[in-house]
């Protein structure tokens, strides 16, 4: 345990450092080069924009935020119930994937202004686009662990008369843990994309709506501030996926680890 938490601590210095080094070599190269700023700001612009509009930042991550999550979490719960009614059923696995999979190759910048004229310009639309992104990844990720458990454990539980929900509660669900969290973490990260491609196409608030708008008034600076607060808000949210995995593995629950 001492040596994993050693092993950690050497991953975050090393990734620490190598962001250092990157930001330092950024503002060498700029100051160096005389690069114009509405090429490139250097990274003491873009923090000194960051602070001179904090307040309005803030507000506008909130807005961003709140429909990331909203968004995320209706894509979780319908593609962990579409992967058990999938896996459960072979006739509903053969009969959803294709439209399942017609949504993923639709582009959906073409989808956002038809819902826009549906449900209008406020938060249904963009959690239905977020849900879009974010779905799919909890869904194949999902099904594939559970599809993946062994056969040998599935025939063990039936010889002793479990039933079939005991058989996902027991075996086929905490075996599926990695690859549920796998796609967690790949649906935050969609969720986050989703989130600015609908701001892009219709609205007046959030980091998306931000980010079009200094990019029209040439505000590079503080563009480039809106795409650091939008890493660290994929970053952010992804970070946490990845905790709860730690926290509520499997192998942790059974003692393997």
């Amino acid at each position: 345990m001492v040596l994993k938490s050693t092993i950690v601590r050497w991953r975050i210095l090393g990734a620490a450092l190598l962001l250092v080094m990157l930001l330092v070599s950024w503002q060498a190269g700029v100051v160096l080069f005389d690069v114009p700023g509405y090429l490139l700001p250097s990274p003491l612009e873009i923090a000194q924009a960051l602070w001179n509009n904090h307040t309005t930042f803030a507000e506008h991550t909130l807005v961003t935020l709140g429909e990331v999550l909203i968004g995320l979490g209706v894509g979780i719960l319908l593609g962990l119930a579409l992967a058990v009614l999938m896996s459960w059923s072979p006739l509903l696995n053969n009969a959803l994937y294709a439209p399942v999979l017609a949504t993923q190759t639709t582009p959906i910048v073409a989808i956002a202004p038809i819902l826009i004229i549906w449900f209008g310009v406020g938060l249904t639309p963009k959690v239905i686009i977020i849900a879009i992104f974010s779905f799919f990844p909890v869904l194949v990720n999902t099904l594939s662990g559970l599809q993946a458990t062994s056969r040998q454990m599935v025939q063990l539980m039936k010889s002793v008369a479990a039933s079939d929900w005991q058989i996902y509660r027991y075996v086929r669900i905490p075996m599926a843990l990695p690859h549920v969290f796998a796609g967690l973490r790949l649906a935050a990260a969609a969720a986050v994309v989703g989130a600015i491609v609908v701001e892009w196409v219709s609205s007046t608030a959030g980091l998306g709506y931000l980010l079009i708008l200094y990019q029209s008034r040439l505000n590079i600076d503080e563009a480039f501030a809106t795409l650091v607060i939008l890493m660290l808000l994929g970053v952010t949210v992804f970070a946490l996926f990845a905790w709860l995995e730690r926290r509520f593995s499997w192998q942790k629950r059974l003692g393997i680890e």
